[in-house]
């Protein structure tokens, strides 16, 4: 029983010594990669640039440029439309957050508004 012990902690042995060598790399890549932290903001907000990227990521499958899936008529794609009124309101109102139902909707903690849902 010892032999199989012995040959089973020497099978091992390479996979405990794998791990310190994936944080060691793990490091040097962080430390070598450009952070985006040291980056200076933009001056201004621009919607192709900064918004239209988060936008599509989360928000076009439901409120993008395929007609037959847009809900509420809301098209998040078009800077027009998002900045459109629907309704009584909009969905983004450009440098008042607090008047924009986009913002609403995301911090809201009504389950039945947030999104996305």
């Amino acid at each position: 029983m010892l032999a199989t012990e012995a040959m089973s902690a020497a099978r091992l042995t390479p996979h405990r010594n794998i791990l310190p060598c994936l944080v060691l790399l793990f490091v040097v890549l962080v430390a070598i990669s450009p952070s985006r932290a040291q980056e200076p903001l933009p001056r201004t907000v621009e919607f192709n640039r900064d918004i239209r990227p988060i936008l599509s990521d989360v928000c076009y499958k439901c409120h993008g440029p395929d007609k037959a899936k847009r809900k509420a008529g809301l098209r998040l794609d078009l800077e027009a439309s998002a900045k459109a009124k629907i309704e009584d309101h909009f969905a983004i109102v450009p440098g008042q957050p607090a008047k924009s139902e986009l913002i609403r909707r995301i911090t809201t903690s009504d389950e039945e508004d947030r999104m996305p849902p």
